[in-house]
């Protein structure tokens, strides 16, 4: 379909703003009444709008729907479909950062949101939105309105412990329930379970990894599965950790539900390399009838999450000194009660994507290995009035070292004098703060990586040309994308030759630009047989464009070199459309056992360098299928090593 200018206008109004008359229109298009006509006409040809009682709307079709899609637009219900999907992956979020993520306005987000609110799909707050909170039912607990949030908690703390390419147990419990709910898709995580509700949720959500079921004997009543002979199961898969759900807590022991339960905690216990309790607080101080063998285990239990309804002061006097208790909130958790010689406190951005979170499991399971610390975990928005809140709130805990990971540009010079003026050592990830020890990656080395593997696939597999370079890029460039942008465009032209004239940026994150209508537009605009480079610096970025690259451009034409690779990226790869080459990893996993170990030497009053990066390498693309180079070479895919290189 065809539009022009004023026509794709005139249908952009439409969709925002509903039906409306021609007179209502005529005075946002300077025109004549009878051109408004024609152009109306045109659209009403294409099946795009309808006519009815004097006035024009939107017809809001699959057909149309996939047609506006092209366009970079949204159609009203595709909106409201994205909308819900966001708050689904991250349960809560900004209004301002909806529309941000969704390229509308923010008046726009509040009357979709208005609309969702009346139907009961989600609850409005000041400022931020969430899904409305499902009732999780539990039949051991008398249920009231504050448990599923106890569970979504609790579920939440744990869902931060599980990494990629392990495998873990779940529980029938309703934090376990809730872990299923929000596993990642394409992570390689095979999950073991003894309750049927766990495989039910999992079948229904199509879970990509395996699902493995303990052997025993089901319970009618209940789904869960009393385990027993399961020794050669365990020597098969091998649990890399176990989520187990207690009953209740009183006089330093704590007790199951059931003797079956108890039986079954046991053998799972045995096997399972590492053990991760939930202990809901209305059950503290309540002696049980089943005793969970605790004591025995104590050397694999790495931690016991316990929601806030229990005070610091509270849990210091019930609990042992030694149990790795974690009082956890929305936003925080005190990792450790007994008493230690230091404090630390992590300040993190909530926006948990791969990368944060994986940095996040790293830090919270090398906290574990040093008995002398306290971890304090504050989550934030990456606002700058919502980190110094957060920093004040975190320093009230009397910390004596601060682990910043906000990546707010706008923030860091407040927190670094902060931290200064009450002799707080401070340690800033992936973002150079005055006064802080600085770990994280070396962006100068990270954009000459993508520019020397992009330049050396264009000069064996298309004989040095190069006709364009489109980087996908971040609206309101930060040190840290500016720095990866110009070191990797630098290398490149040493390279190749490439004028400036051929390198364009299309920015993400403008509220006021559409980056994939801006995307499409140029696709569109570019031959076919032009050689063209995108350099992709946020996963999220890329993520967002591959598709549309794929669906508009021939791979043997086209090229894509990113960061921060994932499990996800790997995905992309195998799309044998994908243009991606390869992708700068930044190791995000060994993070939290480096930033532990700067930070043990920092309080000790050892010296520590000022700057210190992590590993980086290059993941090649082992799935596409290269071109042949000039030496009339050919690389297939079973010829290339999919191993890491520096």
């Amino acid at each position: 379909m065809q539009l022009s200018e004023r026509q794709r206008s005139i249908l952009k109004k439409l969709i925002s703003t509903g039906a409306l008359s021609i007179d209502k229109l005529k005075p946002l298009f300077p025109v004549s009444r009878e051109t408004l006509r024609q152009d109306l006409l045109g659209l009403e040809t294409l099946g795009l709008i309808s006519r009815a009682y004097g006035e024009i709307s939107f017809i809001d079709s699959p057909a149309n729907g996939d047609f506006l899609q092209d366009l970079g637009w949204m159609t009203k219900t595709q909106r409201r479909e994205r909308l819900l999907g966001l708050l689904a992956k991250h349960k809560e979020l900004r209004i301002s950062s909806l529309a941000n993520r969704l390229n509308v306005t923010a008046s726009t987000i509040r009357s979709d949101l208005d609309e969702l609110e009346g139907e009961g799909l989600v609850v409005k707050k000041h400022g931020s939105v969430s899904l409305e909170a499902p009732t999780i039912p539990d039949p051991t607990v008398a249920e009231t309105q504050s448990y599923p949030l106890k569970a979504r908690i609790l579920g939440q703390r744990g869902l931060f412990h599980i990494n990629p390419n392990e495998t873990i147990f779940l529980d029938g419990s309703p934090p376990s329930r809730f872990i299923a709910e929000g596993m990642p898709f394409h992570a390689n995580i095979p999950i073991a379970t003894n309750s049927l509700a766990v495989v039910d949720i999992l079948r229904k959500r199509g879970y990509s990894s395996d699902i493995l079921m303990l052997p025993g004997t089901v319970s009618i009543a209940t789904g869960d599965v009393s385990v027993h002979g399961a020794r050669s199961f365990f020597a098969q898969h091998g649990i890399r950790k176990a989520f187990i759900s207690l009953r209740s807590y009183s006089n330093k022991t704590f007790y199951s539900d059931s003797e079956s339960e108890a039986i079954s905690a046991a053998e799972i216990c045995e096997h399972a390399e590492k053990i991760f309790l939930f202990l809901d607080s209305i059950t503290i101080d309540k002696k049980g009838e089943h005793e969970f063998p605790y004591r025995r285990y104590a050397d694999k239990i790495q931690e016991i999450m316990i929601d806030d309804g229990l005070s610091k002061e509270e849990a210091a006097l019930l609990f042992n000194r030694k149990d790795p208790i974690a009082i956890c909130g929305l936003d925080f958790a005190y990792q450790n009660l007994s008493k230690r010689k230091y404090r630390i406190g992590f300040l993190v951005n909530k926006d948990k994507n791969y990368f944060i979170q994986a940095v996040y499991n790293g830090l919270q399971e090398a906290a574990l290995a040093y008995k002398s610390t306290f971890l304090v975990i504050r989550e934030t928005e990456g606002e700058y009035k919502a980190v110094l809140e957060g920093c004040s709130k975190i320093m009230e805990e009397k910390i004596d070292l601060l682990v910043d990971f906000t990546l707010c540009i706008d923030s860091m010079f407040h927190v670094g004098e902060k931290c200064r003026s009450r002799g707080i050592r401070l340690i800033s990830v992936d973002l150079h703060i005055p006064g802080a020890v600085y770990f994280g990656a070396d962006n100068s080395e990270a954009g000459r990586i993508a520019g020397e593997h992009a330049s050396g696939f264009v000069t064996a597999n298309w004989e040095g040309r190069l006709d364009r370079v489109i980087i996908l890029g971040r609206h309101d460039i930060d040190p840290v994308t500016n720095l990866r942008i110009s070191s990797a465009v630098e290398t490149l032209q040493e390279r190749v030759a490439l004028p400036a004239s051929a390198i364009k940026t299309i920015e993400w994150g403008d509220p006021e630009r559409n980056p994939t209508q801006e995307l499409i537009r140029e696709l569109k605009d570019i031959p076919p047989e032009e050689k063209l480079l995108f350099i992709g610096f946020n996963l999220r970025h890329l993520l967002g464009a591959h598709d549309i690259i794929a669906r508009h451009r021939m791979a043997e034409h086209t090229i894509l070199v990113g960061q921060n690779y994932t499990q996800q990226i790997d995905e992309l790869m195998k799309d044998p459309n994908s243009p991606i080459i390869g992708c700068v990893q930044y190791d995000p996993e060994t993070y939290g056992e480096r930033i532990m170990d700067l930070a043990q030497k920092m309080l000790e009053n050892h010296q520590v360098q000022p700057i210190n990066h992590t590993k980086h390498s290059w993941i090649p693309n082992p799935y596409r299928r290269q071109e042949s180079n000039r030496a009339g070479n050919s690389i297939g895919r079973k010829e290339i090593n999919p191993t890491r290189s520096g």
